[in-house]
């Protein structure tokens, strides 16, 4: 075997357009030139991308070389460390200076700085009128925070000076309040900003004995001492090869510190560089880079130019735009790099070190190839327009574009189009697969959504990963910790505390079961516990004091009340809430136990700590909430444990052991830090990725997908600092955040190595109106319609790769004839359907949905089935009521129940119908219809609106005076009449009357089995149902008011019921609403039964199919045919019943809007007229009969 050729130490910079060549490279050097046994490789790397993507390659077998010029791998990716830039070249420092000399982390580290600013800035402020500029900053409410907030700002861009202003730094140290240009000259700073160099002297000054630690120091000592260095020397911990990888962008002193580590190190620069052709010129601030080696070879045409302002305009258009980042890192590199000194002696597959090849197939370019070759070969738009280039939209999908309507449905649609791509390619796999957004955070829910939503046995499964997401607000674990750090500011709102019981390992800390929540809801909203801890909380929130109603003390003593009386008289003003017993009171006692360590966790946050003092607490947080935490959990909680220790030691190297800070800092300082990624983050996990658009995140893929490409979203911006120097003077290197999304941008298309896929949301969701993509998408569109023309189309060029999408999944547009197959069970063929860029979708449900409903007005009646048990006059009332509901929900058993949007957050300020129909209810029942006089009805009615006033139901202070008024305003007139209708029927029967009927339709039957109570009599052996309606009677307001038939339908059936078993019986029902009573007279008996009988068909009819009738336009057809004054008739019947429908219609939760969506296919049956005349007109003609009220009463309007 050969010997491995030695490692000489050097400054190697290999250059590529495609980084499998830079992979291939790096993976033949380590093959053909190992290092020794147990010494490490060295990679510097951007992101855990491309870690992963190296350490793949470098573990591959090495029998796996083929023809394609792969050399397989090392058969084991161990012994190698990944690193950031920054924190090696930090290491190297330390091993070149010693790490006596330098630190193991710098006090002018940001992280550090920033206390130390934090503690210094009140005391300059004031002593110096120099730091007027941040003395107005530091003005107004909330100090502290403003505080902090500001020493982050300055932190940050001292760090940001360190590494790209060194210069600045030694002469502000110097005592010189100026800049130095890039262009050589100075600047002398005005009073607005000369705080900066005074504060970054008061800074050296604080650090004392360290004041040289700071890294733009130590770079300059490091520079000095390095050149010492010799081959021969290299200090220990330094490593034997770096190499430098996938990095896409470096600055001017981690360059000098590379260079100076190549006296005694190989060091390998693998740059991913555009275009073969030396391209620093077509970008402005050429001037600025004055390295005398130009990397690269000269473009023909360019050289040629003797007017620099020229080049631009003669050069690659796409490259101009998007490539200022690339250009300033791979033009500097100039200053380091001289080829001449390594060419043919770094060990390359064939010996170069610049490899540039084509992409695609040159014989028949697809569009992607064709941008991306263009950009290699610096093809200006003049030579590209010359070509006469056509587009084959039918078969060339490599550059594709979607326009959507919402987040949500770009996912939808990525999902449907990723189907297609693998069923129509089985050698394309998910892992060749990446899809990047600009934020992956905002983007998570809807791919879990659309992505998540199938099991891995269906054949629509995808599988998929995201990275990059924040842990903060994802895990439920760190979730609650942030809401339990943030119990000063909390409400204490039901819905925010009983959200901290459905993380596991809080209810494991307090003995609850998953099972006990939907108890310990019901428990919470039966107590009326709302919000607050108690009245002394609500009173540090600026309240008045005593309002203790409705918070989770008075709630609890309810509760621990009931359990211990049950239903009993209140005790010290604490109604029992009894719904707790036996074996439950263990779960009541968790409770009670959870909300008790919450209130100590209130008070103890509410004091402001030393960095140590909430150090300590957060590990007693952490013991007195969480048990039994998972392995992943326990993970994230040992990360924040490590975080916070080592924030701890950046607050004592500050100088800030005894300074006490407020809540609000600590829990953003120590949760922040794990939104942070790292090199462990999970990638390339062979499934479809989705990322966040990050540097160098843009491996080579088959298919690269961008989504959320939207004007304003993409580039990225962020504010500068009003007082950022650097803003004044650029120089190459400087990072901009539009300037890296423009680069991540470019990246990616040349990443692309099948497709690019952009999608964005390029429709309004509300209105429909157009929104622009962004500005990148937009230029690389004019560009495809300024070069292609596409074949046999007068379309644009960006039009024909685009699909315009509707709003919804479910539209009719993705399921056009030409999507079938030749039968009716198959599809056509997806490469013919991708081809023509047809809409399509692989939900099937929503074609299913389609032919149901097209086929839906054939379908055949259901055939009856007899209930199993007999029915009840409500059930019989409820289908008179609503028809077609109780044909839907009693026969299909389907519910279209509202979402429940309950406010348990919040006491009661107002009531809704149903809760002022409940109370109002209870006062009917227990003042109302027990009380003898007017002075009995008074106690009871205060005794009853006590007891709800205790339980929470009617709010405090002026709520509950104005919801009491409320409740009690229709009582006196109720009770009166009440009291005069028992009076002309003085008889109670004391006994329940049971009823039962048995009805026969053919074959069919039904029965009916119920009692008939509230009954009395008179002298004379007529027998009556007094009741009070449960509901209001009249509808409408002033003299326009009328009665609401359908409100009187179960006492109708009732009043049937009564005649069938009674010789005469009378149905008097007392409405609400002053003055009015219903009175229902005696029927014969045969009449009755009819009308039931009548009633029971229509019930077994409406059991096979839904009635095309509705109670409310019945009536309303009624009084169109016997309207009180003039003469009726059909059409004004007719139309009264149509306005009454779409009312129903407009309540309807989905019955009637599914059976009947328009009165005019419920009259299309012709049914509508006999099913008014057999349910409802008998109820009418009975309700006039009897207008004429016990006591002369005058007639009102029906």
């Amino acid at each position: 075997m050969p010997a491995a050729p030695s490692i000489q130490p050097g400054f190697h910079a290999i250059h590529a357009n495609h980084l499998e060549d830079l992979r291939r490279a790096v993976v033949w050097i380590c093959q053909q030139s190992p290092l020794p046994p147990l010494e490490s490789e060295t990679f510097l790397v951007q992101s855990n991308g491309i870690a992963q993507w190296l350490k793949l390659a470098l573990a591959e077998d090495p029998s796996s070389a083929g023809d394609g010029g792969d050399s397989g791998g090392m058969g084991i990716a161990a012994g190698m460390d990944f690193l950031f830039p920054a924190r090696f070249i930090w290491q190297a420092y330390r091993a070149v200076l010693t790490s006596a000399g330098v630190p193991e982390q710098s006090p002018f580290d940001k992280s550090r700085l920033v206390w130390r600013l934090f503690r210094l800035l009140p005391d300059l402020i004031a002593e110096d009128g120099v730091f007027a500029p941040l003395q107005r900053f530091m003005a107004g409410s909330d100090t502290e925070t403003r505080r902090y907030q500001l020493a982050g700002k300055i932190a940050d861009l001292f760090d940001q000076y360190q590494v790209f202003r060194a210069d600045w730094l030694t002469d502000w140290e110097a005592g010189h309040d100026r800049l130095q240009m890039a262009r050589g000259e100075y600047r002398e700073l005005g009073e607005e900003l000369r705080w900066q160099p005074v504060l970054w002297r008061k800074l050296v000054e604080d650090v004392g004995e360290l004041a040289g630690t700071s890294r733009s120091r130590i770079h300059t000592r490091f520079m000095d001492e390095g050149q010492k260095l010799t081959a021969g020397d290299r200090p220990a911990d330094l490593p034997r090869r770096i190499v430098v990888f996938g990095v896409s962008s470096l600055p001017k002193q981690a360059l000098e510190a590379l260079s100076i580590l190549s006296r005694v190190s190989q060091v390998v620069l693998c740059v991913h560089n555009p275009s073969e052709f030396y391209w620093a010129d077509i970008i402005s601030d050429r001037d600025l880079l004055n390295a005398d080696r130009k990397r690269g070879q000269a473009h023909p045409k360019l050289a040629a130019l003797t007017d620099p302002d020229d080049l631009h305009q003669h050069a690659n258009p796409l490259l101009a735009a998007w490539g200022k980042q690339g250009r300033d890192y791979i033009r500097l590199l100039d200053e380091f790099d001289n080829p001449d000194n390594y060419q043919g002696r770094i060990a390359t597959p064939d010996g170069r070190i610049d490899i540039f090849t084509p992409h695609g197939d040159l014989r028949q370019p697809l569009l992607l190839h064709q941008i991306q070759d263009d950009i290699r070969t610096l093809t200006s738009q003049q030579e590209m327009l010359g070509q006469g280039r056509s587009l084959d939209r039918f078969r060339d999908d490599s550059v594709v574009f979607h326009n959507a309507h919402s987040p949500q449905r770009e996912v939808e649609i990525l999902h449907d189009q990723l189907l297609a791509a693998f069923n129509s390619n089985p050698q394309l796999r998910p892992r060749d697969v990446i899809v990047m957004v600009p934020d992956v955070d905002t983007y998570a829910p809807h791919i879990q959504a659309v992505f998540g939503r199938y099991p891995s046995s269906s054949r629509r499964y995808i599988p998929f990963t995201i990275s990059d997401q924040g842990q903060r607000h994802r895990q439920p674990v760190l979730i609650a910790l942030d809401t339990l750090m943030a119990l000063p500011e909390s409400r204490f709102g039901v819905s925010e505390t009983i959200s901290l019981l459905e993380v596991p390992a809080v209810r494991n800390r307090f003995g609850i079961a998953e099972g006990d929540l939907p108890l310990v809801r019901q428990w919470v909203e039966g107590a009326n516990i709302r919000w607050g801890l108690h009245a002394d909380h609500r009173s540090s929130l600026d309240l008045p004091d005593g309002l203790e109603r409705n918070t989770w003390q008075a709630g609890l003593r309810r509760m621990l009340l009931g359990y211990g009386t049950g239903r009993d008289e209140p005790w010290q003003g604490i109604e029992p809430y009894e719904e707790i017993g036996g074996l439950q009171a263990s779960v009541a006692g968790n409770l009670c136990r959870f909300i008790d360590r919450l209130e100590e966790l209130w008070h103890e946050l509410r004091a402001s700590a030393t960095p140590a003092g909430w150090l300590d607490l957060l590990q007693s947080v952490l013991e007195r909430f969480f048990d039994d935490l998972s392995d992943d959990e326990l993970l994230l909680v040992n990360r924040l444990r490590r975080q916070a220790e080592q924030w701890l030691q950046d607050c004592d190297s500050a100088g800030m052991e005894q300074v006490e800070l407020p809540l609000n800092i600590v829990r953003e300082i120590l949760l922040e830090g794990l939104e942070e990624g790292g090199l462990n983050q999970r990638f390339l996990a062979g499934k479809v990725n989705f990322a966040t658009l990050m540097p160098m995140r843009a491996i080579p893929f088959r298919r690269v997908c961008l989504l959320g490409m939207n004007d304003g979203d993409y580039p990225r911006s962020r504010p500068p600092v009003d007082f950022d120097l650097m803003a004044l003077d650029y120089r190459p290197g400087d990072r901009s955040r539009r300037e890296d999304d423009r680069y991540l941008f470019l990246e990616a298309l040349l990443s692309a190595r099948e497709q690019l896929y952009i999608s964005w949301v390029g429709r309004s969701i509300r209105d429909d109106s157009e929104r622009p993509p962004s500005v990148l998408v937009s230029q690389l569109r004019d560009h495809l319609d300024a070069v292609w023309q596409v074949q046999d189309s007068e379309k644009r060029a960006s039009a024909a790769v685009t699909v315009e999408h509707p709003l919804q999944p479910f539209s009719r547009e993705y399921f056009p004839a030409e999507n079938r197959g030749a039968t009716e069970a198959s599809a056509a063929d997806v490469h013919d359907v991708l081809s023509s860029r047809r809409l399509f979708t692989y939900d099937s449900e929503w074609l299913s949905a389609h032919q149901s409903r097209d086929a839906r007005s054939g379908q055949a009646e259901l055939p009856y089935l007899s209930p199993a048990d007999p029915l009840t006059l409500a059930e019989l009332g409820a289908f008179l009521k609503r028809p077609v509901e109780v044909f839907y929900q009693r026969r299909l058993q389907v519910r279209f129940a509202d979402v429940e949007n309950l406010d348990t957050d919040n006491e009661a300020f107002a009531m809704d119908g149903l809760q002022h129909w409940r109370l109002e209810d209870e006062l009917i029942r227990h003042a109302v219809m027990k009380a003898d006089t007017a002075e009995d009805l008074q106690q009871r009615t205060e005794a009853s609106l006590a007891s709800m006033a205790r339980r929470g139901e009617l709010g405090m202070g002026l709520t509950e005076h104005a919801l009491t008024r409320q409740l009690e305003s229709r009582l006196p007139d109720l009770h009166r009449r009440y009291r005069e209708a028992l009076a002309l029927w003085p008889d109670a029967i004391e006994e329940v009357i049971g009823f039962e009927v048995h009805h026969q339709r053919g074959e069919d039957s039904v029965a009916i089995s119920d009692r008939i109570g509230n009954l009395r009599a008179r002298p004379d052996g007529d027998v009556c149902r007094v009741v009070i309606a449960s509901s209001n009677l009249l509808e409408g307001s002033g003299s326009s008011r009328q009665l609401r038939f359908p409100a009187l339908l179960d006492h109708w059936l009732a009043h049937l019921a009564g005649n069938l078993r009674f010789e005469a019986f009378h149905t008097l029902v007392i409405a609400k609403e002053e003055q009015r009573v219903v009175n229902l007279l005696p029927m014969d008996k045969a009449a009755a039964g009819e009308c039931l009988a009548n009633v029971l068909d229509c019930w077994m009819q409406g059991q096979s199919r839904p009635l095309p009738i509705e109670s409310g336009a019945a009536f309303a057809y009624l009084r169109g045919l016997y309207p009180a004054r003039g003469e009726g008739n059909e059409d004004k019947a007719l139309q009264k019943a149509e306005e009454a429908y779409n009312k129903a219609l407009a309540r309807d939760r989905g019955y009637l809007h599914r059976a009947y969506p328009e009165f005019a296919k419920l009259l299309a049956s012709g049914q509508f007229p006999p099913l008014v005349s057999a349910l409802y007109e008998p109820l009418w003609h009975a309700e006039q009969a009897g207008r004429v009220k016990p006591g002369g009463a005058e007639r009102e309007k029906a």
